[in-house]
């Protein structure tokens, strides 16, 4: 767990699990913004393949802490 969730976790009733997101898709239109540094072909295809994964396991995690439930 990361420090400040874990120093926050011991207000919270069960348990509490991080689920990191990396190499996110910023904004929907890299050329309106100063961006060069991030390649916009690359974000989309990387976005396309793992955010529907992300979001299927993030509601998981959700359902199974919303129930009580352990890893």
């Amino acid at each position: 767990m990361h420090g400040l969730q874990e120093k926050r976790s011991g207000a919270l009733n069960g348990s509490v699990e991080v689920y990191d997101c990396c190499d996110t898709l910023q904004v929907s239109d890299y050329s309106k913004f100063d961006m060069a540094s991030f390649d916009e072909a690359h974000k989309k295809a990387v976005h396309d393949k793992q955010f529907p994964l992300d979001l299927e396991n993030a509601f998981r995690m959700g359902a199974r802490l919303g129930s009580g439930g352990n890893r």
